[in-house]
């Protein structure tokens, strides 16, 4: 189903109390870029497996719950597919991962079209991890600031130089085993 941006309503889903953002992984992406698609006359986004678009237009990614999840490393499942322009502009973000490395973390999405299946990745955003804490609910990460990549900017079509800042992006992740495998450095 796709939706304009302009006037999305998506589904709620519960938060895990009160101060934390919903479970998974939620990001505005570019508000300025969100904002000039809404303002296209064909300015749109999809949403599928899982991920949604909040009503305060922050997207969503719940956490997935596969048994492969490797240490420092937090996934999350759905897609974004943001289009516009009759088909000319097309951004996919897919099964986004944080991946933690000794100077930061890396934002990491599916790779849909060169690989359907999803098995190449491709480096978004370089992240800073400013705050992390453990509830009895889960690893809660609330302001993670977000920096394109090189590689980043090639999804964006070269529209945004390396180093561009994107929106925050909040965490929310609930399995009790993301606590002892993510550490902030």
């Amino acid at each position: 189903m796709t939706r304009t941006l302009a006037s999305a309503a998506a589904s709620k889903q519960t938060a895990a109390g009160p101060g934390h953002p919903p479970a998974g992984l939620t990001w505005g992406i570019k508000q300025s870029f969100l904002r000039y698609l809404s303002g296209l006359p064909d300015g749109g986004h999809a949403a599928s497996g899982g991920a949604y678009l909040s009503e305060s237009s922050f997207f969503t990614f719940p956490p997935h719950t596969d048994e492969q999840t490797v240490a420092g490393e937090l996934r999350f499942r759905g897609a974004i597919h943001l289009s516009g322009h009759a088909g000319l502009l097309q951004i996919l973000i897919a099964d986004p991962r944080l991946i933690l490395r000794d100077t930061g973390a890396l934002l990491t999405v599916a790779n849909r079209i060169d690989a359907p299946e999803g098995s190449e990745r491709i480096p978004l955003a370089e992240l800073e991890i400013n705050d992390s804490y453990s509830t009895q609910q889960g690893l809660v990460l609330p302001l993670i600031t977000a920096e394109l990549t090189a590689a980043g900017c090639d999804l964006f079509g070269g529209h945004y130089p390396a180093g561009e800042p994107l929106d925050p992006i909040f965490v929310f992740a609930p399995q009790p085993n993301f606590r002892s495998t993510w550490q902030r450095h």
